[in-house]
């Protein structure tokens, strides 16, 4: 399957393989104790083949003190309240030499339990919106961000962009799952399409 896909090119099919040889290769299912290593078990596998082993591509992640709002575009500069949320991981695309963030991911292990007042998809919300804002001041004119919300097992894909009336319109785009064993493998597939067209749709903004 490798030599057919790449003698035809076909960037999601070698995905596809080289997704299924990495978790082929994953003798440890136990459950992650902690975002950042559920995100190294469960996501990477997905985002580095298609996202990060792209030049045009970069990473940042919530233990590199990403912030939510970013001051240069808060008004009231260090009194935003929302100063302090941040994403667990962002996909950075190049866009006419700036990195602009694309894709915010955030993560809420399987059986935690919130404690905080503002719930994972507020914050994701805004975060998304936040990057819309960005992307616009770089001079995008179809500004559009995309969010993963991981709870448990369980992956909602969210799209944001901003209408001509200026209204910022959030959806839900699919529900989908993330592997938890072996038994999972024929789900592969559909995490590599729902990522691959969020790739697609930022290099034909390009």
């Amino acid at each position: 399957m490798y030599k057919e896909c790449k003698k035809k090119k076909d960037k999601e099919g070698l995905a596809l393989v080289a997704i299924t040889r990495q978790f082929a290769k994953n003798k440890n299912w136990e459950q992650s104790k902690t975002e950042e290593s559920f995100i190294d078990q469960h996501l990477l596998p997905f985002l580095t083949p298609i996202f990060l082993n792209d030049g045009a591509f970069s990473h940042s992640r919530s233990a590199e003190r990403i912030s939510l709002s970013d001051s240069s575009l808060s008004a009231s500069k260090g009194k935003d309240s929302c100063m302090m949320l941040k994403p667990d991981f962002c996909i950075v695309y190049e866009f006419k030499g700036n990195g602009v963030r694309l894709l915010a991911i955030t993560v809420k292990l399987p059986n935690a339990a919130s404690s905080q007042l503002l719930s994972d998809r507020s914050k994701l919300g805004l975060e998304m919106k936040r990057m819309v804002d960005e992307q616009t001041i770089q001079g995008s004119f179809e500004p559009k961000s995309f969010g993963v919300l991981v709870e448990g097992f369980e992956c909602t894909l969210f799209v944001c962009t901003l209408e001509q009336n200026g209204c910022y319109l959030f959806v839900k785009v699919e529900k989908l799952w993330m592997l938890r064993s072996w038994d999972d493998m024929m789900i592969i597939p559909d995490l590599v399409r729902a990522f691959m067209k969020i790739k697609a749709i930022c290099y034909d903004r390009n």
